[in-house]
């Protein structure tokens, strides 16, 4: 208890004696900024600040006793706080909820764990509520707020059929190199421009509308879908887009880009057999007869897919077993592909899913909320709330659950590759060299008969020979051998592999053999066993060795070199017009069979020996392990941590994906 000392006129004179006054404080005092209280110095005569300072203090002590919550001037105060929810005495709840709640039920949704839907916290949030009224997310909110159940909203309307009411969607796109990789995706939305090289001029140009990556065999693919096209674009030609991050520039594929009917011929039919000749340096073109006259003459045919690549035109075939033959097709190469139309949805189709016009259910101005509750449970209560006037409304069943999994998701995505025989042929057992670079155009076996398309041995021969006062050894690199012909006429060839036989033999793997391409036959008629010939080394040093045997058969290389073409044709393993024929390539889509990296340098953890414990490296062919080897990781490999990117090309032990095709062994892509 506190004394403040009051100044009361209890005598005359300066000697009065003073009174003192106790007041208690019991109970806290709330002192408010802008009280009567704090006025009381600025109201009162001069005189009495001056000379009854303790008078003073008792009529601000008496105005702050009257400002307490719950004497006269605080109620008053506190009327503010009675606006407010979550400060209200709980009687002005109930008038809240009559004025700013009207017609929503009193028991709110409850949760699977008990926990109800916050009152005060709707009452503070009903403005946006309103302001939503009559859209779908305000009768998605009630299903949650009102029975905590999923729901949608389906328009009838959507589903009347209507005539001319199809939306016909055509795409175009640019096929182009992937240098830039993922971030090539950002080109969506942006402009895409291609310019003349020499004078800068724009070519042309198109908005981005979407972009797809995908590997197509030898080729990674950066595909922009494109529309308000301007000009025309040119393959083999960079094409540029600008973004927030920079400048992306890529390539443009050669693609089939357009046909020409010169004959339609008689007695074809739809399902007759269009195909291509495969180009040297182009696939993946597929046609199909999309149009004929009642007889049979061909008036249209449809590009599905526009292939990659190509340097030269293709051309086409059609297989039919009633056509007249005389049917003939022309492609042309350019830079866009131009997809097949379609229609986006059954709009305005007959015989689809569209209904007729009811005037009830199927008409524009009708609605149907879908969810597992009742529609007689909620129907009144929408109707109140949020049903828009000049609609009618109907209930669907509607059974959902989510399903929440409390272990981390996690998603990857990693490619190997089919490793088909023709994409090893050329290797040997003990093989440990990587042919890629030696059969950079193909491998190509012949027969084993001496002819002109002869090939010898693995890369164009394999002599087997013994030297004449010399002995191999592992330090000499061997480069040419040079002898005598079967017609007496000089042959040589280059040396492409060396391996000593026993004690005093050595093999000799041949390339590059001298060809005469009036004649069709190898330069000097062949090699002859017995004969003496020269050998020379990479230090042009020369040496004597003698023939013992030749060996015919398994191989050779179109090479690229005038005078130096094995086959004159020209047509490696696989192609459709070499000797061999068909031999599959084709089917899967290859122009021929190309030779791939030798498994050992891919960088693969577990790819040889028994248990798989290296990488492979410097390993022969014949110690690939099978089960790796039939599954050899490629490319990048794409996961979903959310600790990092999305996009991964060196994380976890194999950090180089399968190197297939390359001209360079330091990238772990291809």
């Amino acid at each position: 208890m506190a004394n403040i000392p009051l100044l009361l006129n209890t005598g005359t004179g300066a000697a009065a004696p003073a009174a003192t006054l106790a007041l208690s404080e019991e109970s806290p005092r709330t002192i408010k900024r802008f009280g009567p209280s704090n006025l009381i110095v600025d109201q009162v005569p001069d005189f009495i600040n001056r000379d009854h300072e303790g008078f003073r203090s008792f009529v601000e002590a008496y105005y702050e006793w009257m400002e307490r919550n719950l004497n006269p001037f605080g109620i008053i105060d506190s009327f503010m706080d009675m606006t407010d929810v979550d400060t209200t005495i709980g009687l002005f709840v109930l008038d809240f909820r009559e004025m700013y709640l009207k017609n929503f039920p009193l028991q709110l949704a409850t949760d699977s764990t008990g926990n109800i839907v916050s009152e005060a916290n709707f009452l503070k949030n009903a403005r946006n509520f309103y302001g939503a009224k009559g859209t779908e997310k305000s009768f998605k909110f009630l299903f949650r707020l009102i029975y905590n159940a999923a729901s949608e909203v389906y328009y009838p309307g959507n589903d009347v059929l209507k005539a001319s009411d199809g939306r016909w969607i055509e795409k175009f796109s640019l096929k182009t190199t992937n240098t830039g990789g993922t971030a090539n995706f950002q080109m969506a939305g942006h402009q895409v421009v291609q310019i003349n090289p020499l004078n800068g001029d724009v070519i042309a140009y198109a908005e981005v509308a979407d972009v797809i990556q995908y590997r197509k065999e030898y080729y990674d693919i950066n595909e922009i879908f494109i529309k308000n096209k301007f000009g025309t674009f040119l393959p083999n030609l960079d094409v540029y887009v600008d973004t927030s991050s920079g400048r992306l520039l890529e390539r443009v594929y050669p693609v089939i880009s357009g046909y020409e009917i010169v004959d339609g011929g008689l007695r074809y039919s739809r399902s007759d057999v269009v195909t291509s000749s495969t180009s040297y340096n182009g696939f993946g073109l597929e046609l199909a007869i999309d149009s004929v006259k009642e007889n049979g003459k061909i008036t249209g045919v449809q590009i599905i897919d526009s292939g990659i690549g190509y340097d030269q035109t293709p051309t086409i075939s059609i297989a039919s077993n009633t056509g007249n033959g005389l049917a003939r097709v022309n492609v042309t190469i350019g830079a866009v592909t131009s997809y097949p139309g379609y229609f986006a949805t059954n709009s305005g189709k007959l015989s689809s899913n569209k209904k007729l016009y009811d005037a009830d259910y199927y008409q524009e101005f009708a609605y149907a909320l879908r969810s597992e509750v009742p529609f007689l449970t909620y129907k009144e209560i929408y109707k109140k709330l949020v049903h828009p006037a000049g609609f009618k409304m109907f209930g669907d069943v509607l059974i959902k659950r989510d399903i929440v999994d409390s272990l981390p998701f996690h998603s990857e995505m990693q490619r190997y590759e089919l490793p088909f025989i023709g994409h090893y042929t050329p290797y040997r057992i003990g093989t440990t060299a990587d042919l890629y670079n030696k059969y950079v155009n193909g491998f190509n076996p012949r027969g084993n008969s001496f002819s002109s398309y002869q090939a010898y041995g693995q890369s164009g021969g394999k002599l087997l020979v013994t030297p004449v006062g010399f002995t191999f050894n592992g330090g000499v690199t061997w480069s040419t051998i040079a002898a005598s012909g079967s017609n007496g006429n000089l042959i040589s060839a280059s040396v492409f592999e060396f391996q000593r036989v026993g004690a005093t033999q050595g093999a000799f793997y041949l390339k590059q053999i001298d060809f005469d391409t009036t004649s069709a036959s190898i330069t000097g008629g062949g090699f002859v066993e017995g004969i003496t010939f020269t050998l020379i080394d990479s230090n042009a040093t020369g040496y004597t060795a003698t023939i013992q045997r030749v060996l015919y058969g398994i191989g050779i290389v179109p090479e690229t070199s005038a005078g130096q073409t094995h086959d004159p044709q020209g047509l490696p393993l696989g192609s459709s017009g070499s000797i061999e024929g068909y031999i599959q390539a084709q089917g899967f889509s290859y122009a021929y069979w190309r030779v791939y990296h030798h498994p050992n340098i891919r960088g693969i953890k577990g790819l040889t020996g028994p248990l798989g414990g290296g990488t492979g490296l410097g390993a022969s062919f014949g110690s690939v392990a099978l089960n790796p080897f039939f599954r050899m990781p490629i490319g990048y490999h794409f996961h979903s941590n959310p600790n990092s990117g999305p996009y991964e090309g060196t994380t976890g032990d194999d950090n180089q994906y399968g190197l297939i095709e390359s001209t360079t062994l330091t990238s772990p892509n291809f």
